[in-house]
């Protein structure tokens, strides 16, 4: 899985870096890392739901390669309508 930052809407709160996840600010986390501390898992509650009759058509139009739940998510930047978390590609050391 690539590297990536996990913001609450525009403050970096963590970091997932080669297979790790650093946590920056502990108090925007989202509750989940906290008690879990595993990104992966965290990024495939957030995925559509694979039942979902238009899920197949959605990553059709998104012209996805890979379609698991973890890359889905990634090429939307883990955002969803109505939470303030998401994420960014890592684009400096941190």
């Amino acid at each position: 899985m690539k590297d990536f930052e996990i913001l609450s809407r525009d403050t970096v709160v963590a970091v997932w870096k080669d297979n790790e996840l650093k946590v920056l600010n502990n108090d925007l986390l989202p509750l989940y890392l906290k008690r879990v501390s595993d990104a992966k898992s965290w990024l495939e509650t957030r995925a559509i739901d694979s039942h979902r009759a238009n899920s197949r058509l959605l990553k059709k139009a998104l012209r996805l390669a890979e379609k698991d739940d973890v890359s889905t998510v990634l090429h939307v930047n883990a955002a969803t309508v109505s939470y303030t978390h998401l994420t960014l590609p890592t684009i400096c050391s941190v």
